[in-house]
């Protein structure tokens, strides 16, 4: 078989797909015999090499999506049966062992927006030292106790900056568990989901 012959029988074969796709398929096998002719091939032989028509056809018709005309079926897994029995009387095991992972993510995650809380209590406390700390300082200065009012000022400083640390401390953990949360909401959602799947 010449190149022309086996190059329109593939157009022919091809004919259900869309037309860009033919196109494509048939310049792509036509490149390859040329580049078997300039290897040294006949004609006839640089078309053999390519392989059996029959066989592209099929491999051609396995790769491409479905078109308008023709409608994709979807794959229907079944299940088999020993695993569906091995899922109905292994319910109390994995169901019981499923509720206490999920209780235990989710009392780790109360204890650390828990321990987030009291971060930002504190902070707020150091804050509202500070600002008294220094209140007091100025008030001792009026009244004329130099030695309360450094010891005020030294304090307020203290707090300001113990109370700066906490709000980084804050800010950062804030951070983590904003990620932290929404991953384990996806990952909770796409349990779901396959749940949703396998019905």
């Amino acid at each position: 078989m010449n190149k022309q012959v086996f190059l329109e029988r593939l157009r022919q074969g091809l004919s259900a797909l869309p037309r860009e796709e033919q196109e494509e398929r048939v310049s792509f096998y036509s490149e390859m015999i040329d580049d078997r002719i300039e290897d040294g091939l006949s004609e006839e032989q640089a078309v053999a090499s390519v392989g059996d028509l029959d066989r592209i056809l099929l491999h051609s018709f396995s790769d491409a999506p479905p078109t308008e005309g023709t409608k994709a079926k979807p794959k229907k897994q079944e299940k088999p049966l020993w695993l569906i029995i091995l899922l109905i009387l292994g319910f109390p095991i994995w169901f019981s062992v499923g509720i206490s992972l999920f209780a235990a993510v989710f009392s780790l995650l109360v204890s650390l927006w828990a321990l987030f809380l009291s971060l930002c209590i504190t902070f707020a406390s150091l804050l509202f030292a500070a600002l008294a700390a220094i209140a007091s300082s100025v008030m001792s200065i009026t009244v004329g106790s130099g030695m309360k009012a450094l010891v005020d000022l030294g304090a307020g400083l203290v707090c300001a900056g113990l109370g700066i640390f906490f709000c980084i401390l804050c800010i950062c953990l804030a951070k983590g568990l904003g990620r932290l949360t929404k991953k384990c909401f996806r990952l909770i959602g796409k349990i779901f989901r396959k749940k949703e799947d396998l019905q």
